[in-house]
């Protein structure tokens, strides 16, 4: 809103108050001047048609024609510009000083003739139909034994009038203009007199706001003023230490809100958000400002067990938690209510934790703890089953003893696999596994793993081809830790491909990448599994699956990792997979 200065506080009243007054008068004296010019006009003009009356009165007294009245006319009128008219009570015109009464046949209906043919005289004043100018009109009867027997009309032009008038007028406003513009000077310079100690106070004030500390002086002052401006100065001081604790406080709470990996919200008594900090925006999705577009909490998470918790809080005045998933996003949250009592008892504070990470490794940990188990309990029950039939007597039968030793020799190989692959996961989880990366064309990693696995591939009547266009641009890598990467895929799409199936490995440009696939016609993975199968031990059908440590897969993601690319898988039940993975080109 806009604030009024002191100046116009105290001297608008007074200069409307003149304004009004000098407007008045300036009003009354207009009106008078022109009444006053246009009756001196009309006494005079009546006169002048007086003076007529008496030189036309023989003419119409004689009768028709009335001979020579049109000059007698003229020569009365002369050079006064006046137009003088002589009618007939019928309003028959029979003379006219300017021989113009062939124009006109009568002038019955004019207010001036009107008054004059009842025996007065008439005038009026009004705007002429031909010249659009102010005219003034008398009628004069001329009388036969006291009955009117003709008129006599004199109309006169009110231009010059008029322009006397607008000539005072114009006079009279600028005399008003100046005596206001005085008026208001000199209130405006007594005013500034009065409010000079206001305006140093004001300039005081701005300045400590802008953080300026000015002494003007003015708790010397034995007025008011100087007792407002010392009780202004300590105000002011304690003012301003409060402002700054607050300002500091806030600043905390801001960062602390800003920088928080867990959401908060703040909602009053109403149901509407008043606070949300930034890991709350991310987390439901939300950016609008509340300041301008006020939100429920409904409208704002979008979760009726998040409402559920805020209404607990209401009605029990504790603490309420509750854990759930949402409907879209499928992240798993732990919602805790607060009712800020006894400092803000209408306001609850709700506090969420996104526990989609930590429930995603506590069910990696579990099935890593029971597919490790499940993998070691194998082996494990051979070798015990073994070792008891040989202790049993088998020993005593050499060709048995063999076979069973040499079972047993399988069953270590297998625990020594599962044991070198953990510690190779281990050391590349890690990043303890260099890489002796060089420039080398993507057919140098394709053709020699597709040549170590065509043996395998041929053992179990599979086609396994190649596709690699050599004029691909090279890639800085492991040649070696790629191929192994290769082998994995080729080997799992040996395993799960029937006989008679094809498998193709190929490399192709996509844009600043290499992306290798291993496409086979294999029995595919089903949706569910198909987001897990590079976890460590995770095996999408152990009904169907046949030895392995279920490693591989989780083995060659690292490795990929390790040299910036990604490895993603495609597939579906019975129509067999593609696995792919991808490289960056070198930097130019």
């Amino acid at each position: 809103m806009r604030r009024h200065s002191y100046v116009w506080t105290i001297s608008l009243p007074y200069l409307a108050i003149f304004l009004l007054a000098l407007l008045g008068i300036s009003l009354f004296l207009s009106g008078y001047f022109q009444s006053f010019f246009e009756t001196n006009w009309q006494r005079n003009l009546t006169d002048q048609a007086n003076l007529y009356t008496r030189l036309a009165a023989p003419i119409v007294r004689a009768g028709p024609p009335y001979t020579g009245v049109n000059e007698v006319l003229a020569s009365a009128a002369g050079t006064s510009g006046y137009e003088v008219t002589l009618l007939l009570p019928d309003g028959t015109i029979i003379g006219d000083n300017l021989g113009s009464q062939a124009a006109r046949s009568t002038l019955l209906g004019d207010p001036e003739v009107t008054a004059a043919i009842s025996g007065g005289k008439g005038a009026d004043i009004r705007t002429d139909a031909v010249t659009g100018q102010r005219t003034l009109y008398v009628a004069v009867p001329i009388l036969s034994s006291r009955q009117p027997i003709a008129e006599i009309r004199v109309a006169a032009s009110l231009a010059s009038l008029d322009s006397t008038i607008q000539k005072a007028r114009l006079i009279l406003l600028i005399f008003s203009a100046s005596a206001l513009i005085l008026i208001i000077l000199l209130g405006l310079f007594y005013a500034r007199r009065k409010e000079n100690p206001l305006v140093l106070l004001t300039e005081t004030v701005k300045g400590i706001n802008r953080g300026e500390r000015k002494n003007i002086q003015l708790s010397q002052r034995g007025d008011e003023i100087g007792t407002l401006a010392e009780a202004f100065f300590d105000f002011t001081d304690r003012m301003n230490l409060q402002i700054a604790d607050l300002t500091n406080e806030r600043m905390k709470l801001a960062a602390i809100l800003t920088n928080m990996t867990d959401g908060a919200i703040l909602v009053n008594s109403e149901g509407v958000v008043t606070l949300i900090n930034p890991a709350a925006r991310h987390l439901f999705k939300y950016f609008d400002n509340l300041a301008t577009t006020p939100r429920t909490l409904i409208e704002v998470v979008r979760a009726h067990e998040i409402v559920n918790i805020w209404n607990l809080c209401q009605h029990s005045n504790h603490q309420q938690t509750a854990a759930f998933e949402t409907p879209v996003d499928r992240e798993y949250l732990q919602v805790i209510g607060t009712q800020l009592k006894p400092s803000l008892p209408e306001f609850t504070l709700l506090l969420f934790q996104n526990l989609t990470t930590q429930r995603k490794l506590e069910t990696v940990r579990r099935d890593f703890v029971s597919n490790v188990s499940h993998e070691l309990r194998t082996p494990l029950a051979s070798l015990k089953a073994l070792t008891e039939t040989l202790q049993e007597g088998a020993l005593s039968d050499p060709p048995a003893a063999q076979r069973f030793l040499s079972q047993m020799d399988d069953e270590i190989d297998n625990l020594t696999q599962m044991v070198q692959e953990l510690l190779e996961l281990s050391r590349i989880e890690s990043g303890k596994v260099p890489l002796q990366k060089k420039l080398v064309s993507p057919s140098q990693v394709v053709e020699p793993a597709v040549q170590r696995m065509s043996l395998q591939a041929q053992r179990s009547n599979l086609n396994l081809s190649f596709d690699c266009p050599p004029d691909l641009p090279q890639i800085e890598v492991d040649s070696s830790r790629l191929q192994q990467v290769l082998v994995n895929l080729i080997h799992n799409a040996i395993k799960f491909t029937l006989p008679g199936g094809s498998i193709l490995v190929s490399a192709q440009l996509d844009a600043q990448r290499i992306i290798f696939s291993v496409k086979d016609t294999g029995i595919g993975i089903p949706p569910d599994d198909l987001s897990r199968i590079f976890e460590r031990f995770y095996k999408a059908d152990r009904a169907r699956s046949s030895g392995g440590t279920g490693l591989g897969l989780s083995i060659s993601r690292h490795l990929v990792e390790a040299h910036s690319g990604r490895i993603w898988a495609v597939s579906r039940p019975d129509e067999g997979s593609t696995f792919s993975f991808s490289i960056p080109l070198p930097r130019s």
